[in-house]
């Protein structure tokens, strides 16, 4: 392939004894398309003084463009001008790069489907390719075309070079299906048929039918008025058909349409469509509609087919039905406008058709130019010159559309326009328009519709400003050397106001103390979105939220995306007053790590929100273990305030004291010190520690934790054979015992542990039974298991001291012996923690009755009774003990002490009050009482520790009680 190339031959001048230069300059070449069309160009400008004479090699003629230039060829240009100035120039003229291209056909492939195609397939490398088809009514661009009908295509497809394949195809389509349908009317009840027959050319096809009323065959019969379509099928082929059956005319009501209405443009809803019917026959008519109506006349109809089911006054079951319907159309009115641009320059002789679709019959036409000047009335326009035509189609019933079309100098160069500045509302001569043309011949001459005219510009590009809302078009001439081109182009556009743009609100959170965190939402509608918003009106940002906005005055810029601009006058933004916050740190239990709390008080605005550093979420925190914790408060301003605290943990308590007796402080390793702690369980008790006694009767525990507590000593019997296990404060049974309120860090010392002991018993009463468990089930033990290690011990009335004790061995048996006779005693069992719900008391011992056997008790660690009790004919039923609660209060007491128990049945109470020394200050009658709730008051007149002994039944309950 040779390159285009030239050469000059000579330049020469001679004049007056000094030459002036000549000269030839290459505009523009094209190459050849192929070898048999000589379609090749030149186009020159030249330079020198006076007239200049141009002569082209091969008899090409004197001007600046030649044409028709054959490819592989070589052509010359001479001139001479008036000062013999002398210039030659050989041009190379190429041929274009071959394409192959290559069109594939698809016809319909069911008659008037519409499912044709058109594919262009192109293999070269001059592009850029463009494809352009025709079937004289529409215009389809690109190499694969879908959805076309049955017609012919006329397509050109244009290379890099302008080098043009023309085509002329065919989209074929199968014969059509003929539908021809026989329709025989109906009678009252039935007789209507209707006889298909379905051919398509006479080819034999498979046609398959589904009529509207569930019949499957090619003929229908026994029909009653109305309207059936029919659906046929053949292959990927469907076609459907409705017919109507009436009534036959000997029968009665006979059926019309009367005024019918389409929908129009003034419908609010689509619904001012109506239909009336005209009935004949007998009187009265009784109407069924589709929709649901009963008149003859319907109306505020939206677009539909409607039918209506008429019967005559005749009435009842021989009454005849005839039915008739009308389709009700949209108002679709459209407009679509083809014209023919009329040739270069100014030619007058273009053309715009039209073709309007919809509404009603006949249509009223009126065209403007672009200054909106009528220029026609007709439904076309011919012999016009190139511009812009505005048309208003309007229907028979007052609706009107409009559309334009734009007729352009045929060949001109191609233009763009552009609005530059807009119309913001309310504003005016303040639009801007700018257009751009294509042509590479500088300079040009704008000529605009407003009287604006720029001449000798060498820019492409020119802009007006100062516009008011209108059309504006602009006539573009370029100095183009080429004699026979359209150097002449025209462009036009629209500047409308643009819609009203307005700030309505805007929302405004303040910023955080210190911090800078304000947010600012500006509310603005209408004009164009999307919106931009400033600080200063220069630099811009996208959307109309603007945040960490500082304490200050803001007039804030807003515009939207044509640039119109409103301010949103002073806001002022404040910042919302500091948070404070206060953590209270509580330390963990010295018993209980994770019982820690913290409590807040804060001034920040609720609801809050909390967030602690162990991922707790409530205002305060609790069941904390010592260390230090964060907590993070979120206000309702989205402000936020962190605090620290530091959780401790109380050291632990102590108790330590001395053990004595009568003959001094116990000795080294004579005995033990248990400690007890008071737990809310059946067994109230539970053991915690063991002192040995150490020199000096002195005993300790540490590492306490918070409680009530109690103390037992516990002698050694073998070196001390009389004395007896004595509860804090001298008392030989737990429920008496006083108990030490022990918080972490407490050391209590100088606790005195004085032993009880014993008298000397010489006497032949005895004492002895069996203690059992006593709950299977929900115990810890076997029903019947002896319970080993309980305490046993005598009292002897009236003092109420122990004179002797025991306990039980492996077998659940206990015996005291060596009891004095002529004496009364009472028998206390003791399992630390178990109450004693009732017991042998009041047992005399004499020479006659010395011996006392079997004197048995249970034992259940349940909640079903939960304490000791005896087993023996005196004992009290399972069904009074169970659920049984007795309750003494208050104590301390001040003048009274109040007694409550529940019954579950009829029986008797008694009670008996001692002080310390054991004398009996006081006693009850036998009382009786009946099922349910029992309450008793027993004053107590001075101050002094008391105990008051009180039998319900034969059930005994000790207390110890405080007069303060």
């Amino acid at each position: 392939m040779k390159n285009l190339f030239f050469s000059l031959s000579l330049i020469l001048a001679t004049l007056s004894g000094f030459a002036q230069p000549c000269s030839i300059s290459l505009i523009q070449s094209t190459p050849a398309c192929g070898i048999s069309n000589c379609t090749g160009s030149v186009s020159i400008q030249v330079e020198g003084t006076g007239n200049i004479n141009i002569s082209w090699s091969d008899g090409l003629g004197n001007g600046t463009d030649v044409y028709g230039l054959c490819g592989d060829s070589y052509y010359t240009v001479d001139i001479i001008d008036d000062n013999s100035c002398e210039a030659s120039e050989t041009f190379y003229i190429d041929f274009a790069p071959q394409s192959t291209i290559n069109v594939t056909i698809e016809n319909e492939q069911c008659f008037e489907a519409c499912d044709g195609s058109i594919t262009v397939d192109i293999i070269g490398s001059n592009g850029p390719y463009q494809s352009v088809w025709s079937n004289y009514t529409d215009t389809y661009e690109g190499t694969s075309l879908t959805n076309l009908c049955s017609s012919s295509y006329y397509g050109v497809v244009t290379d890099g070079s302008g080098c043009e394949t023309v085509f002329n195809e065919y989209i074929d389509s199968p014969m059509p299906v003929m539908i021809d349908m026989l329709v025989t009317e109906a009678e009252c009840s039935s007789g209507g048929s209707i006889n298909l027959e379905v051919g398509q050319g006479g080819m034999a096809k498979a046609f398959t039918f589904l009529w509207s009323n569930g019949a499957t065959t090619e003929d229908i019969y026994n029909l009653i008025p109305g309207y059936y379509t029919v659906t046929i099928t053949e292959g990927s082929c469907t076609y459907i058909q409705t017919e109507y059956v009436s009534l036959s005319y000997y029968n009665s009501p006979q059926l019309s349409l009367g005024e019918t209405h389409n929908v129009t443009c003034f419908a609010t809803n689509n619904d001012n469509g109506y239909i009336e019917v005209i009935a004949e026959g007998t009187p009265q008519y009784f109407y069924i509609w589709s929709n649901g109506a009963t008149t003859s006349y319907i109306d505020n109809l939206t677009p539909g087919f409607y039918t209506v089911t008429v019967t005559d006054s005749e009435g009842g079951s021989s009454s005849c039905a005839n039915v008739i319907g009308y389709e009700v159309l949209p108002f679709d009115l459209t407009i679509n406008l083809n014209g023919y641009n009329p040739s270069c320059p100014s030619g007058g002789n273009g053309s715009i058709y039209t073709n309007v679709q919809g509404g009603e019959m006949p249509y009223a036409y009126t065209w403007n130019d672009d200054q909106l000047n009528e220029v026609s009335t007709s439904d076309y326009m011919d012999y016009v010159s190139y511009g812009v035509y505005f048309l208003t189609v309007t229907d028979a019933n007052g609706c009107s559309i409009t559309g334009n079309y734009t007729l352009l100098p045929d060949g001109s160069p191609s233009t763009s326009i552009e609005t530059t500045a807009y119309s913001c509302f309310g504003q005016t001569n303040v639009a801007a328009a700018s257009v751009t043309t294509n042509s590479p011949y500088p300079p040009f001459y704008y000529n605009w519709s407003n009287g604006q005219q720029f001449w000798g510009v060498t820019s492409n590009t020119t802009e007006i400003t100062g516009l008011a809302p209108g059309i504006y078009s602009v006539t573009i001439s370029d100095s183009n050397p080429c004699s026979s081109c359209c150097g002449e182009s025209y462009a036009w556009i629209e500047i409308v106001e643009e819609p009203e743009f307005t700030i309505d609100n805007f929302s405004l959170n303040q910023s955080c103390f210190g911090l800078d965190t304000a947010s600012l939402t500006i509310n603005a509608s209408g004009g164009v979105p999307p919106y931009f918003h400033s600080l200063d009106g220069t630099i811009w940002n996208s959307g109309t939220d603007l945040d960490n906005l500082s304490p200050d005055t803001y007039d804030i810029y807003i515009k939207d995306t044509h640039d119109c601009i409103l301010t949103s006058g002073d806001i002022i933004v404040e910042e919302y007053p500091e948070l404070t916050l206060t953590i209270t740190p509580t330390p963990a239990d010295c018993g209980e790590p994770a019982s820690g709390t913290a409590s807040i008080v804060t001034n920040a605005p609720q609801p809050a929100t909390y967030l602690w550093s162990n991922g707790v979420t409530t205002e305060n925190a609790d069941t904390l273990i010592a260390d230090t914790y964060s907590v993070t408060i979120t206000d309702a301003n989205h402000c936020t305030i962190t605090g620290n605290t530091v959780i401790g943990q109380l050291t632990t308590a102590s108790i330590s004291g001395f053990a004595n007796s009568t003959l001094g402080p116990l000795a080294d390793a004579s005995g033990t010190v248990k400690l007890f702690k008071q737990v809310p369980e059946v067994t109230q008790l539970i053991p915690v520690g063991t002192s040995i006694i150490s020199s000096g009767g002195v005993f300790n525990f540490s590492g306490l934790s918070s409680g009530e507590y109690a103390i037992r000593l516990i002698p050694n019997t073998t070196i001390y054979p009389l004395f007896l296990k004595t509860w804090y404060e001298s008392v030989v049974g737990w429920e008496n015992a006083t108990m030490l309120n022990i918080a972490c860090e407490d050391v209590v010392t100088g606790i005195q542990l004085d032993v009880l002991e014993l008298p000397a018993q010489t006497g032949q009463g005895s004492f002895s039974g069996y203690i059992y468990y006593w709950d299977a089930a929900k115990g810890d033990k076997e029903l019947g298991e002896p319970v080993i290690g309980a305490e046993v011990f005598v009292e002897q009335e009236p003092n109420d001291q122990p004179v002797a004790n025991g306990g039980t061995d492996n077998n659940g048996y206990y015996e005291i012996d060596n009891l004095q006779e002529n004496e009364v005693y009472n028998v206390y069992v003791e399992i630390p923690g178990l109450p004693l719900l009732s017991t042998y008391s009041g047992i005399p011992v004499s020479p006659g009755m010395s011996d006392y056997e079997n004197m048995n008790y249970f034992v259940d660690t349940t909640n079903v009774i939960g304490g000791i009790f005896i087993d023996t004919i005196l004992t009290v039923n399972q069904s009074d003990l169970y659920g049984f609660s007795f309750q003494l209060y208050p104590n301390p007491v001040k003048d009274h002490v109040n007694i409550k128990f529940n019954a579950k049945g009829n029986g008797t109470f008694n009670w008996e009050l001692f002080d310390a020394t054991g004398r009996l200050v006081s006693f009850s009658e036998t009382l009786k009482y009946s099922e349910g709730r029992q309450t008793y008051a027993i004053d107590i007149a001075e101050t002094g520790i008391y105990y008051l002994n009180c039998r319900v039944n034969n059930m005994s309950f000790i207390k110890k009680i405080v007069r303060e």
